[in-house]
């Protein structure tokens, strides 16, 4: 963009250089704002640029116009565009200079109104300029610079505001000059971030540009504008705003805030039903605030009903930290076992227990549940049943009592002709709470009495006779004796005097036995009668002679059946 097109001015533009003007005055009127009429020497080299294009002698012009006095050394100024009259930036050419045209005086045969080729009127004396720039009518970024192309130099420049520059080229040994104008308009873009700032760790933060025409933000480290983002370390976040190719830059610091450090204990993380425990919160910093879920309080003991997580909180500044804690909470299992008990003697057993899925029994002293030990004594026995590590127990209690012995023994009398008498004596067990059961088992009769007696026919030999003791226990224990039924009968007196009464001694019989053995002693032990035959019998004579009166003593053995006793011989004399 030229500087005429800036101006608010109708009309069209023309530029002409290196003006050959050897036998020219250029003059103006004087300049209203300094009284200075100002002529332009002979010879000089002017680069002008006139509005309107190609005019009339009656047409009012304006001329921009830069001398340059030094010819044949290339030079370039780039500034506002400046001559001797008045300077003009990029501002609306108004009424006031509208005021200050310059009036081209020519003569009417050079028809200077005519101008038909610009380029062929060169000054002789001044060899042709060159100049070019990267910019022309152009946005550019701040602190960009301009790259300037010459005959003899490439040269930069770094506007520092916008306006229109007159870039004019010229040569210090010589009359030639070449200048243009460009329009810069330099674009400031500021990227506009938030504070540095300060937040908890694992706290997500929201990065978002301050700058809200720009929609084309971008931030570093992974980071999408106005979308939340966790930091992982602290460190600054670049912010990056581009416009119509320029950047603008700016950061943000993330630091983390101090996060309370937090460090759980419990006494047990596996416990059982009914079981207490104590569960422990603390923090090095003593501005931590600690607060357990649950309704838990810290370090007191409770006692959980079931398995829990059990979630603590500490907060320092606003920042959290949380924690957990399991706890196991275990299952007592059910044990069932046998009754206590009674054993009348020592022998095998065998103790068994039923638990709880998955619960391993033992038994004390080393016993096996359900396998046969040997018991010699009274005892108590322990079953425990282990459910993870939560432990039930019983007790079997096994009392070994002296067992009860059965034994009797009897003697049959005389009851009545065909009858005899049995006196039974008790020599079991004796106690409270023992009974007694008799059974005579040929006649189908019972007693439950200590010492019975019982008549028995003597039509039969034998007789089975038995006792059954029994305690409150179950202890027991039985005899069985065979009785063989006879009448025995040995008289305690001997009269051998031949009066037919009491003359020959021996046992009377009511059966014959199955063996028989019958002798008779003096006092001192010397035998004097002896015979197996149950029907003979003594009759007082020893050696020929009569015995004297005395104790003597009779053995008798019927049956397997052995009996001592004494008696006395009585004479007559």
């Amino acid at each position: 963009m030229s500087l005429l097109e800036n101006l608010n001015t109708s009309g069209s533009y023309s530029s002409i250089l290196n003006v050959p003007n050897c036998n020219k005055i250029y003059s103006v009127p004087v300049n209203p704002l300094n009284n200075i009429l100002t002529n332009f020497d002979l010879c000089s080299q002017t680069v002008i640029s006139i509005f309107p294009a190609e005019p009339t002698p009656d047409q009012g012009s304006v001329i921009l116009s830069n001398e340059v006095q030094i010819p044949f050394h290339s030079s370039v100024t780039f500034s506002t565009i400046t001559n001797s009259l008045i300077t003009v930036s990029n501002i609306e050419f108004d009424s006031t200079i509208a005021l200050l045209h310059y009036h081209l005086l020519v003569d009417q045969d050079l028809a200077f109104n005519q101008w038909a080729n610009d380029s062929s009127n060169f000054n002789s004396d001044c060899p042709p300029t060159y100049i070019d720039y990267n910019y022309s009518d152009s946005i550019i970024c701040l602190g960009d610079s301009i790259r300037i192309t010459t005959n003899t130099d490439i040269l930069y420049f770094t506007p520092t505001s916008s306006g229109i520059y007159n870039l004019n080229n010229y040569f210090q040994d010589g009359s030639c000059s070449n200048n243009s104008m460009i329009n810069v308009q330099i674009l400031s873009v500021i990227a506009e971030v938030p504070n540095d700032t300060s937040i908890c760790f694992g706290e997500s933060y929201i990065f978002s540009a301050l700058n809200a025409e720009y929609d084309n933000a971008s931030w570093n480290n992974g980071v999408i504008n106005k979308q939340a983002y966790t930091p992982t370390q602290e460190q600054y976040y670049t912010l990056t705003i581009e416009n119509n190719g320029c950047i603008g830059k700016d950061s943000v610091y993330v630091s983390f805030k101090e996060t309370p450090e937090l460090t759980l204990s419990i006494t047990s993380d596996s416990i059982c039903r009914g079981d207490q425990v104590f569960i422990n919160a603390s923090s090095q910093n003593p501005l931590t605030s600690i607060q357990w879920e649950n309704g838990i309080v810290n370090n007191q003991a409770f006692r959980p009903d079931s398995s829990t997580t059990y979630i603590a909180r500490a907060t320092l500044s606003n920042c959290s930290t949380t924690d957990s804690i399991d706890l196991f909470v275990g299952e007592y299992p059910i044990v069932n076992t046998i009754d206590d008990f009674t054993l009348c003697k020592e022998g095998l057993i065998s103790l068994y227990a039923e638990t709880s899925e998955d619960a391993i029994i033992s038994w004390s002293d080393g016993i096996e549940n359900g396998i046969p030990f040997l018991i010699n004594e009274s005892n108590v026995y322990y079953v425990s049943a282990n459910l993870n590590n939560c432990i039930s127990q019983e007790s079997v209690m096994i009392e070994l009592i002296s067992n009860v012995k059965a034994d009797f023994d009897y003697t049959l009398e005389p009851y009545s002709n065909s009858e005899l008498k049995g006196i039974f004596k008790n020599y079991s067990s004796q106690g409270d709470s023992i009974e007694y059961y008799w059974e005579f088992i040929n006649d189908l009769n019972t007693s439950t009495n200590f010492e019975p007696n019982y008549i028995f026919n003597n039509d039969r030999e034998f007789v089975d006779v038995s006792l059954l003791v029994s305690n409150q226990y179950g202890c027991k224990d039985s005899i069985v004796k065979t009785i063989q039924i006879y009448l025995l009968y040995i008289p305690n007196t001997f009269t051998p005097n031949y009066d037919q009464t009491n003359d020959l001694f021996k046992p009377i019989l009511s059966l014959l036995p199955r063996e028989y053995e019958f002798t008779i002693y003096t006092r001192w032990g010397e035998q004097i009668f002896k015979t197996n035959d149950y029907k003979d019998g003594w009759d007082g004579i020893y050696n020929g002679n009569l015995v004297g009166d005395g104790v003597y003593t009779l053995k008798l053995l019927i049956n397997n059946k052995a009996y001592t006793q004494s008696f006395t011989v009585m004479s007559a004399n």
